[in-house]
């Protein structure tokens, strides 16, 4: 997780760390997420058909890993 922080006083002045979201990085992670969720009814339709294509489990944890960079980036 790159996120920066910064510190910030509130009314109280207890110090809080609020992150910073990169909108650019987001928006990266997510089409690489819905381009590679979306190559996968392709492989699983090979699957049926008896092939079982060398990528599709790099796919899955590729796809495990933007899902779960994405979901701590927008909810830490």
């Amino acid at each position: 997780m790159n996120g920066s922080h910064e510190l910030r006083i509130t009314d109280r002045e207890m110090p809080t760390l609020v992150r910073q979201i990169d909108p650019l990085r987001l928006q990266k992670d997510a089409l690489a997420l819905a381009t590679a969720a979306g190559s996968i009814p392709a492989d699983i339709e090979s699957v049926r058909k008896g092939m079982l294509p060398k990528e599709i489990i790099l796919k899955l944890k590729q796809i495990e890993k933007l899902s779960k960079q994405l979901r701590n980036e927008l909810n830490p």
